[in-house]
């Protein structure tokens, strides 16, 4: 009887590196699964954010204040700045508007909700999206 010989990945020429990139692949692929399969991340909501607008007519700041009082509750502070021009360009005195909103966390949806005037308040990368509210605008995280 002859010799049995064993083949091995070493003694397949050019089969090494593929067999490399499957197992490097498959440790990627199996990785990926196993982060995908971890907790789900809430966005932030607390924080600071932004907005300033003017027009030929008016300029306006409008600052949001998110602290979290609670597992699944938010107080918002709102603080808007108004100043009018008039037709010649003259600025009237400020006008200073505050709120504040209680809130709750829908997990499902990832948002706030007001719910005395149903608005909503999502937050994507560092904007802050107001939603079903009288004015509908991105305020900018600045701390």
């Amino acid at each position: 009887m002859g010799t049995m010989e064993i083949l091995t990945v070493s003694g397949l020429p050019g089969r090494k590196n593929d067999v490399e990139k499957l197992w490097i692949g498959l440790v990627l692929f199996w990785m990926m699964v196993l982060v995908g399969c971890g907790p789900k991340l809430e966005p932030s909501f607390e924080g600071i954010f932004v907005n300033v607008a003017s027009s030929e007519f008016s300029e306006a700041s409008d600052t949001l204040r998110v602290e979290k009082i609670g597992d699944q509750d938010y107080m918002l502070y709102r603080s808007t700045g108004i100043v009018l021009i008039d037709e010649q360009g003259k600025k009237a005195k400020p006008i200073i508007q505050r709120e504040t909103w209680k809130l709750q966390l829908d997990k499902d949806q990832d948002l706030l909700l007001e719910r005395s005037k149903g608005r909503e308040i999502r937050v994507e990368g560092d904007t802050l999206r107001l939603e079903k509210a009288v004015y509908k605008r991105l305020h900018q995280f600045i701390k």
